[in-house]
């Protein structure tokens, strides 16, 4: 009897040894009421720490569990292991008022000598640093994600803007110079119907015809400098202006422009909105705008608003559709437009700027195009809010200026019949556009020189720069080029006043080079007045003075050629 209690308490001795000893193990079993069999150290100080509670054997555990929901969830889980089945899990126990800890929990059902069920097991490891580590990886791996997708996003938004403006730049280049070319062939059409009036009557055979043909060139060049506007290269004849006049001076074309049914409302600011804009190309804009509006509203009864004002910007100018860079705080000027049209959808709306999209049966895809290089070309932006079916917003931003910078008097009116005396020079690779130069300057009363390029133009220069009162300057031509031209000339002679004759503002770079150094700029293609009014301008005694040592008299007007080489 002693050998066999003996035994009995060192088969107790080694299960008790078995239950303390792993370090960290929280071991307990439960028979099928949930009520203690046995537990270890572990477990008790376990209990003590999340629920505060005190356990023993025979007491029911699922009474000590101070929650509801953490309740259910035991219950639960000692159900399983007393059907039978031997599972882990990763649970979280605890009072939010004490300590909730994370566990990994394995379950075992524990079974008599036949086999029956009798209660469980269970082993738990308190993983809590490791799972709050885990939460808190999971955390930053979502953030990260985040941020990826929206980096991913930036530069996609990056690299189509990127193919944008490739694709605008490189068309920017053909219109460029199709504008250019077509502008010289211009300036001999304009040049030539002008001097044909200034020589024969009025009424003469065939003059209304030539009268058509100069009509014409002079509509033609506002279709250069919609081409020119829309490549980013038009010269503007940047002047304070007061969008409220813009608007107001386009009334009545604008009205024409659209249908019967549809009704123009003005909403002017109440202040100057003053700008330094080209008017002509602002005009054209506006009437882009308007003439796209009427046509989102087609046929139907409906509304186009055009508004004016002024607004300080304080975060980059967006909305659904921005196709400029952002624009620095500060204050500007808006010229809108709003339609209740058949609005723009989300597809098109992020191609209505590319060159020849257009959703019309007959349209060009040109307007927007060219509203876009307009508005680039005066420092502004485009913001565009439209939804399929809700009508468009287009809103123009250019920087505004202060109203006191707006002249006070109206500019001269054209000047015709005018004449000069004097010597020019004139320097034009193109010799039908160099031609035409000199005819104008001859009609006017000017003796003229004349030369093919660089070259020849300082052969002549170095021999008559005494007699030479202005000279007219072409700034692009092949080998020495307008801006080479000028450094020599001023070698030569340092007052000479020059102008630059220009199809278009080729290359900025030389422009601003040169642009403190000229008398005045000539855009081809000009009219009679335009050319006269220049040359007699620079070459006056008050704008740029010639000391009496080189200054000669001049003989009869004519045309002196000298050292001309073909234009090759």
């Amino acid at each position: 009897m002693a050998a066999g209690a003996e035994r009995f308490r060192q088969t107790e001795a080694v299960l008790r040894s078995l239950i303390e000893s792993p370090q960290g193990i929280v071991i307990f079993a439960l028979d099928r009421q949930y009520r203690y069999l046995a537990y270890n150290e572990n477990h008790a100080r376990t209990m003590q720490q999340i629920w505060g509670a005190q356990v023993g054997v025979g007491v029911d555990m699922l009474g000590l569990i101070g929650r509801d929901d953490d309740r259910a969830k035991a219950r639960s889980s000692f159900d399983r292991a007393l059907a039978g089945e031997s599972f882990t899990l990763i649970e979280e126990y605890g009072d939010t008022r004490m300590e909730r800890r994370f566990y990994e929990d394995i379950y075992s059902p524990v079974r008599d000598d036949a086999g029956e069920i009798v209660g469980l097991a269970v082993y738990l490891r308190d993983i809590t640093e490791q799972r709050t580590a885990e939460l808190e990886l999971e955390r930053y791996r979502g953030h990260l994600e985040e941020l990826v997708e929206q980096r991913t996003s930036e530069l996609k938004t990056a690299h189509a803007q990127l193919l944008h403006a490739q694709k605008l730049e490189s068309l920017g280049v053909l219109a460029g110079g199709i504008a250019h070319d077509f502008n010289n062939l211009l300036a001999i059409m304009l040049a030539r119907a002008e001097l044909y009036f200034r020589e024969v009557p009025e009424h003469a055979a065939g003059a209304a015809h030539v009268s058509i043909i100069r009509d014409t060139a002079f509509e033609a060049r506002t279709l250069t400098k919609q081409l020119l506007g829309y490549a980013g290269k038009g010269k503007l004849l940047v002047e304070p202006l007061n969008l409220n006049g813009v608007v107001q001076n386009m009334v009545q074309l604008l009205r024409a422009s659209i249908g019967k049914d549809i009704r123009l409302e003005l909403e002017p600011s109440a202040e100057t909105v003053a700008v330094q804009g080209d008017d002509t190309q602002l005009r054209q804009v506006l009437l882009n705008l308007v003439t796209n509006a009427a046509e989102a509203i087609g046929p139907a009864v409906g509304k186009v608003v055009i508004r004016t004002g002024l607004l300080q910007v304080t975060a980059p100018a967006t909305g659904r559709s921005n196709f400029t860079s952002e624009v620095p705080s500060g204050r500007y000027a808006y010229l809108e437009v709003e339609d209740t049209g058949s609005g723009i959808s989300a597809g098109d709306l992020e191609k209505i700027f590319d060159p020849f999209f257009t959703t019309k049966f007959s349209g060009r895809g040109l307007g927007l195009a060219a509203v876009l290089g307009i508005v680039k070309g005066h420092q502004g932006t485009v913001v565009v809010d439209s939804r399929s079916g809700s009508g468009s917003r287009f809103r123009i931003l250019l920087p505004a200026i202060e109203a006191g910078r707006m002249p006070t008097s109206p500019v001269p009116e054209r000047m015709r019949g005018l004449r000069g005396t004097g010597c020019a020079l004139v320097v034009d690779d193109e010799a039908a556009v160099r031609a035409a130069t000199v005819a104008i300057l001859s009609s006017a009363g000017y003796r003229v020189l004349e030369a093919d390029g660089g070259e020849a133009a300082l052969r002549t220069f170095r021999t008559a720069h005494s007699e030479v009162d202005v000279v007219l300057l072409d700034l692009a031509m092949p080998g020495m080029n307008g801006e080479q031209t000028l450094r020599e000339l001023r070698q030569i002679r340092a007052d000479v006043p020059v102008i630059l004759l220009t199809a278009y503002a080729e290359d900025e770079r030389q422009l601003r080079a040169v642009r403190d150094d000229l008398a005045g700029f000539v855009t081809k293609p000009f009219s009679y007045e335009e050319l006269i009014n220049a040359v007699r301008s620079a070459a006056s005694p008050s704008s740029t003075p010639l000391p009496e040592s080189i200054r000669q008299g001049n003989g009869k007007p004519g045309v002196l050629t000298h050292n001309v080489r073909s234009a090759g």
